[in-house]
C-alpha cells in the first residue's frame, strides 16, 4: 500500500532541512566555523558545540524522513516534535523565519491529518 501524499510529501521536506542542516554543519567546520559559532551562541569559540549540535538536528531531520515511509510509528511522533520545537524557534525568530516556520508547521498539520493518522495505525 503506497502512502498518503501527505506522509510523502512530510518526507520531502524533513529530508531537505535534515541535509540543509549537514550542509550548514559541514560548512562551520570551514574557516567560517568560528563566525557561525559567534552568530549563533555569541561565542566564537563555541565552533564544536555548534558543529554537534548542528549535525544531531540533521539526524533528527533525516532519521524519520526515512522511516516515514517505512510505516514506523515512532517516526511520526519524532516528526511531531521536531516539528513542534522547529514551530518554537519559528515564531521567537521572526519575522526572519517565516519561511522555517511555514515548513514546521507544514510538517506538524501533514502528520496530524487523518489520511497520515490512519496509515500508521492500519498495518
Amino acid at each position: 500500500m503506497a502512502p498518503p501524499k501527505q506522509v510523502t510529501i512530510a518526507s520531502v521536506i524533513s529530508f531537505g532541512l535534515g541535509g540543509l542542516c549537514i550542509l550548514l554543519g559541514l560548512f562551520a567546520l570551514t574557516s567560517a566555523g568560528d563566525e557561525i559559532a559567534e552568530t549563533l551562541t555569541g561565542d566564537a569559540g563555541a565552533r564544536g558545540l555548534v558543529v554537534a549540535l548542528i549535525l544531531i538536528c540533521g539526524a533528527a531531520y533525516i532519521l524519520p524522513a526515512i522511516y516515514l515511509r517505512k510505516r514506523r510509528p515512532w517516526a511520526r511522533i519524532m516528526l511531531i516534535v521536531v516539528a513542534a520545537l522547529g514551530i518554537m524557534g519559528g515564531v521567537s525568530a521572526l519575522p526572519g523565519s517565516l519561511l522555517g516556520l511555514a515548513l514546521h508547521v507544514a510538517l506538524l498539520v501533514m502528520m496530524l491529518q487523518q489520511p497520515t493518522k490512519l496509515w500508521f495505525t492500519h498495518r
